[in-house]
């Protein structure tokens, strides 16, 4: 790689802050509405609803993350490099997170 190790994609995303809060709020406030709370419906801490919320959307983007990496490696050819690159990591540190058996 030209200029060392790639920039860190840790930074805030201000645009995506927003756009999660505004789908957990939805959801949860939606969940409550109908009663389906699952494991969550002994709680009344609004913020712990959400916070559940939020990790129940993290898991299932991370899901969604690896079919698109697998799905860009299978049918265009995206290389492990390319992969590092677009997530602001190293090739290993990729493929270390996205190879087949490692999904969430």
């Amino acid at each position: 790689m030209p200029g060392g190790r790639p920039p860190r994609t840790s930074s805030r995303d201000k645009a995506a802050d927003t756009l999660v809060r505004k789908v957990v709020d939805e959801l949860a406030f939606s969940a409550r509405r109908d009663g389906r709370q699952g494991r969550n419906a002994t709680t009344s801490s609004r913020h712990l609803l959400l916070a559940v919320t939020a990790a129940r959307i993290a898991a299932a983007a991370d899901r969604l993350a690896h079919t698109h990496v697998a799905l860009a490696r299978d049918k265009e050819g995206v290389t492990w490099e390319q992969v590092g690159e677009a997530f602001g990591t190293t090739r290993q540190s990729a493929h270390e997170r996205f190879r087949i058996g490692t999904s969430p």
